[in-house]
């Protein structure tokens, strides 16, 4: 399934191919796009759009990793937004958030990253919905990856060369961590200022 942002929601696109063809929630209108490569008759299908209780452009998204719950955020928003894809119900988590530019699940689904344009960023343990508030003196957070345990996040920065891995200390729902640079002096080297 693919998910795609949009003004006011998310459209939920399926692989559809004979022998498994797509259903699509009432009050879908069909819509289609793309063949499968060399000549299969696959296509996708719009299945479902979600819609959200603001008009704002959805302007970030991520799967929970199990593929059950989607995370969308806007940068216009104050907000983020749950989903359960299989009921179409979204549960917004509203901290005071606003100008969401990135959110990521960890590979178990026990933390979530949210990271705004202000250089803050927060580490989320899933099971509650707590956090812990970060920032970086080195720009927004502009790309975050977990490790396959999600036990440590690697993140880019918009001004910074040097990334940044925070270490949690502790199994979840711990959200004790700790930030630590790691300096790249090779791409350092090869960028050109």
């Amino acid at each position: 399934m693919i998910a795609v942002g949009c003004n006011g929601g998310i459209c939920l696109w399926s692989a559809s191919y004979p022998g498994n063809v797509a259903s699509m929630k009432s009050g879908v209108t069909s819509s289609s796009f793309g063949a499968f490569p060399r000549g299969s008759s696959g296509q996708w299908i719009l299945v479902d759009v979600l819609r959200g209780s603001s008009p704002e452009l959805v302007s970030a998204l991520c799967w929970k990793p199990d593929g059950r719950y989607l995370a969308s955020a806007s940068c216009n928003g104050q907000s983020f937004t749950i989903w359960d894809v299989s009921q179409g119900l979204g549960t917004p988590i509203r901290r005071g958030l606003s100008s969401i530019s990135l959110v990521r699940w960890s590979p178990s689904g026990d933390y979530f990253l949210t990271a705004k344009f202000d250089g803050t960023f927060h580490l989320w343990e899933t099971n509650t919905w707590t956090s812990e508030p970060w920032s970086s003196s080195n720009g927004y957070v502009t790309g975050a990856n977990w490790d396959p345990e999600g036990r440590v996040a690697l993140l880019s920065f918009s001004n910074s060369t040097t990334l940044g891995s925070v270490h949690f200390s502790s199994k979840p729902p711990s959200l004790d961590a700790h930030l630590l640079p790691v300096e790249l002096p090779e791409i350092s080297s090869l960028i050109v200022r």
